[in-house]
């Protein structure tokens, strides 16, 4: 299985102008639409959401869209998962898993605390392509980044396409992964 994660919508995005703020509680019209739901229906792509999902200033209407999108899609053995970021923020993934992990800890092991994160069903990230022609990683996923390659790219979320993928892996192929290690 193959994993990709999107953000969609920062915890720190509550704090855009309210017009936007609804109109990004409105997922299936931006961010998925039906007609597109099913095509990843039929080639057995899960869809699957992170974050703070049961914030109340989420709407009811966009709470039961990301439910029934994950429902809609699940799979005991998807092609690809497409993990989707929705009111999430790194530091606050960190702080929940670091309560729940007080909660919970006998052992003091790296692997124990990362089970407590939002993200722990996911592995780590090996390429993030940063859009926009931001320079930064926005608080996401900051503890799957720790030996991320960056790209960054000015392509704008919505005008990213094929082409723009696949020049940024073969940029990654470019790159000698060392993990702290010498160089091979």
């Amino acid at each position: 299985m193959t994993h990709l994660s999107l953000f969609a919508f920062s915890s720190e995005n509550w704090n855009r102008p309210d017009e936007e703020v609804a109109l990004l509680m409105q997922p299936g019209c931006w961010l998925l639409t039906d007609e597109e739901l099913a095509s990843y229906q039929q080639r057995n792509i899960q869809i699957t959401f992170i974050g703070n999902l049961t914030d109340p200033r989420i709407p009811d209407a966009c709470s039961d869209w990301l439910r029934t999108t994950a429902q809609r899609t699940a799979s005991h053995n998807p092609r690809l998962r497409v993990t989707v970021a929705f009111n999430y923020g790194g530091r606050q993934e960190i702080a929940e898993a670091v309560r729940a992990y007080a909660a919970t800890s006998k052992g003091g092991k790296q692997e124990d605390f990362g089970q407590h994160l939002w993200s722990a069903c996911l592995p780590d990230i090996d390429l993030l392509i940063r859009t926009s022609g931001e320079h930064r990683i926005s608080n996401f996923m900051l503890w799957s980044l720790w030996y991320a390659e960056l790209i960054f790219t000015d392509t704008l979320w919505p005008d990213f396409r094929g082409i723009h993928l696949s020049n940024a892996v073969v940029e990654y192929q470019k790159r000698n992964r060392r993990y702290g290690t010498v160089s091979r």
